[in-house]
């Protein structure tokens, strides 16, 4: 039988892989021969030899077995003959949590989010019990820089998410800014839950006791006995009430208190969120 690379049309940049070299390196070890074939392999399209017959699949799962026989798929390749893995321009999806984006880009825009580390990706992980798979992803707080990078005349919607008030009661989601009591609350979005006055030489003063959405500072605390990720802050403080959606940062938050205990690609992910 002769090599299948006479039998194929060569792609524009063509990559072989000889997938006995690699097995029988690191036959002390399979599991480090079958993690290297996973780098290689996971999420491309690949031509191999399978029982006499070429196969031209995406591959999703890759598998070496206690006698280092490779399968790409569940199907069995052929160690004596190369693996091609095509160089094309398809399009490859990313994903955002938690809302569920998908944003198409090609290989070489994929590439450069991930050096950017604007996207992961796992082979495997458990999403409110879902399975995802060779799973490219990104924090919807990224989606805004990464359409900046994909396309650079791309401009972030101006959409209004800010209203100013001359008067602040219990209830309203408010945007803080500057510094209150050493914590620094610029940008951060919550509820007002209690309203102070105080009268002082320089006139009346109203501060607001504010419930953060996230504990973005092992200052918070309980302020008034029955508030957690509270702050209080000062009229100057306040930014403007919330207009957004409201929505995404609530999902991000439920996120953050119970689907990240059970899941660690996620707790990674949304390790460092500060919204």
């Amino acid at each position: 039988m002769k090599n299948f690379l006479t039998y194929i049309k060569e792609s524009a940049k063509p990559k072989f892989v000889n997938v006995g070299e690699i097995v029988s390196r690191n036959f002390s070890n399979l599991a480090l021969a079958e993690k290297e074939l996973e780098d290689l392999f996971l999420s491309e399209i690949c031509l191999w030899y399978t029982i006499g017959k070429l196969k031209k699949m995406v591959v999703g799962s890759v598998e070496v077995n206690n006698i280092g026989k490779v399968y790409l798929n569940g199907f069995l390749v052929d160690k004596h003959f190369m693996v091609e893995i095509e160089e094309t321009n398809r399009k490859y999806q990313i994903i955002g949590f938690p809302t569920g984006e998908v944003i198409e880009v090609d290989k070489d825009q994929l590439e450069k989010l991930k050096k950017s580390d604007l996207v992961a990706h796992h082979n495997w992980m458990r999403w409110r019990d879902k399975d995802y798979k060779n799973i490219n992803y990104f924090r919807d707080t990224e989606y805004h820089q990464i359409r900046k990078i994909l396309d650079p005349s791309y401009k972030k919607p101006t959409r209004p998410n800010i209203k100013p008030k001359d008067h602040y009661t219990i209830g309203d989601m408010v945007v803080c800014k500057g510094v209150s009591y050493n914590l620094n609350v610029e940008d951060k979005i919550g509820k007002i839950k209690t309203v102070s006055k105080s009268v002082r030489p320089s006139g009346n003063e109203t501060n607001y006791l504010v419930e953060f959405i996230f504990n973005f500072h092992k200052s918070l605390h309980d302020g008034s006995g029955n508030c957690g990720n509270c702050w209080w802050v000062s009229r100057s403080n306040i930014r403007g009430e919330y207009i957004g959606d409201i929505g995404a940062h609530l999902k991000l938050k439920e996120l953050e208190e119970h689907e990240l205990d059970d899941n660690y690609y996620l707790r990674n992910l949304f390790n460092n969120l500060n919204i």
